[in-house]
């Protein structure tokens, strides 16, 4: 059976430390919720399902997950930014709909 921790999870550079070095704090943010997402998601689906299975993936999840905190407590001024620009953005785009922008042309 597959293992929640692996051999090749032990090498001095991890291949989430790789392709989070590569991306920005949004995209790696993305990248460590989706695959704790994927892992929940999938849980007890792999290798004929049942218990074990199931703890193996939430098991993977929750690395994803510790790996998320860690990312962002390294980066927490970025992350106070990011956050403030997601907020930003969601109001941007509350104001500026698409209905509301084809208002504008009702009234020209």
């Amino acid at each position: 059976m597959e293992s929640d921790d692996p051999k090749h999870y032990k090498k001095q550079t991890q291949t989430w430390d790789a392709i989070l070095s590569q991306l920005s704090l949004t995209e790696g943010v993305g990248y460590l919720k989706g695959s704790a997402a994927k892992h929940l998601f999938r849980s007890g689906e792999k290798h004929g399902g049942g218990l074990g299975s199931t703890i193996m993936d939430i098991k993977k999840a929750k690395k994803y997950i510790e790996k998320l905190l860690e990312f962002l407590n390294k980066n927490e001024s970025d992350a106070k930014n990011f956050f403030k620009q997601i907020e930003e953005a969601e109001k941007y785009i509350k104001d500026n709909n698409i209905t509301k922008l084809f208002e504008k042309d009702k009234n020209e």
